[in-house]
């Protein structure tokens, strides 16, 4: 967390100058090794700046302070407070504290990125990004960043610094917290840390909880998306490019269909299936359900001879097919399919939220940064 924080310009909990960011759009780097998205953001509480560095969840409702960083912001804060809030741009921000094999990391939750009307905008070949608000169109400039899809991917133009920290708010989402049944800040399980050899990349080091996305919700949200969950594709072509994907309702997971092959890797390929995915920026690997590896096998889903790993192939903006190793979903995930970092990567797509809110939606499409001054 320091080094990533230095890499960044920052020490890691230190005063900051004031309450404003050090960018307008915030940079950040991909974490080494598992291309986790890190950015440092300065946090206040009444007039007390710091310098947090958070690790961008899409699957966390709520935002997550580790102890020290609670206390460097809410010193007098009584320690058996459920919850607490933060400044981020003046806006208010409510966290838990983070807990068991996170609890010296900090999350921010897709509550605060839509508060905030942020999206991760990743340059994967730059290996870094920006949080920035996005109009997608012809020349549509909002304060801190313009996007225009030009056919081969999403260019971003970020202009910094902005006058001041206020420009870049008053473009946030009006968005209330959402209201739900998953609100409940234990219920966020994601474990971050495997072996140090391992750099957390071997897939039993991943465990999700995400009590809200049964199967049925699966089924509904494929439907809103205009495929029948697990069904064979017209072709192994996207329904839309860039693809385009939903908020589901009141916890902002961000889940997409995209179509996939199985691929043997010896010649011949399964049929097209459209597969519903949930994008997690903290999962290297993606993860396929049981179900889900039955219907591209072409196999009955109790079968003793569905795989340890698949590897499918999801074709790309540019119609170049990626192969994409996944593990067998499990535990209290098992039966949700997982896009995880290394799959966004290969792609080269980020998660880009249009619109934040009741009818959120956003697209999955390369980004290219350009910064002028």
């Amino acid at each position: 967390m320091k080094e990533t924080s230095r890499r960044l310009g920052a020490e890691y909990l230190s005063v900051a100058p004031s309450t404003r960011q050090h960018s307008y759009p915030p940079k950040g780097v991909l974490h080494q090794g598992t291309h986790r998205l890190c950015v440092n953001l300065v946090c206040h509480f009444r007039d007390s700046p710091i310098n947090v560095l958070f690790v961008v969840d899409t699957t966390a409702v709520w935002s997550y302070l580790t102890k020290e960083a609670r206390v460097l912001l809410h010193p007098d804060l009584d320690n058996t407070a459920p919850c607490f809030f933060m400044g981020i741009d003046h806006l208010p921000i409510e966290c838990a504290q983070s807990f068991g094999d996170w609890e010296h990391i900090n999350i921010l939750g897709t509550n605060a990125m839509a508060k905030l009307g942020w999206s991760p905008l990743v340059d994967w070949g730059r290996g870094s990004f920006v949080m920035a608000p996005v109009s997608i169109g012809r020349r549509r400039w909002r304060p801190g960043v313009w996007a225009g899809w030009d056919g081969e991917g999403l260019q971003v133009a970020a202009r910094e610094p902005l006058t001041s920290s206020s420009a870049l708010s008053s473009a946030a989402a009006d968005v209330k917290p959402p209201t739900g049944q998953v609100l409940h800040r234990e219920e966020k399980v994601t474990s971050f840390d495997g072996p140090p050899e391992g750099k957390a990349r071997h897939p039993h080091e991943y465990a999700v909880k995400l009590p809200d996305m049964a199967e049925k919700e699966m089924e509904a949200i494929s439907r809103d998306l205009g495929a029948e969950y697990l069904s064979v594709a017209p072709s192994e072509r996207q329904h839309s490019y860039p693809p385009e994907g939903v908020l589901h309702v009141d916890t902002y997971r961000l889940c997409v269909n995209l179509v996939c092959r199985w691929d043997p890797l010896k010649g011949g390929f399964g049929k097209p299936i459209n597969v519903l995915f949930v994008i997690d920026t903290t999962a290297v690997w993606s993860y396929l359900s049981k179900k889900a590896m039955a219907a591209l096998l072409e196999k009955p889903i109790d079968s003793d001879a569905l795989p340890s790993n698949l590897t499918v192939r999801i074709e790309d903006h540019l119609g170049k097919e990626h192969l994409i190793e996944c593990a067998p979903s499990f535990g209290d995930f098992e039966h949700i399919n997982i896009l995880g970092t290394q799959a966004m990567g290969r792609l080269g797509w980020s998660p880009v939220v249009v619109e934040w809110g009741d009818w959120g939606m956003f697209i999955m499409a390369p980004v290219s940064i350009v910064t002028f001054y």
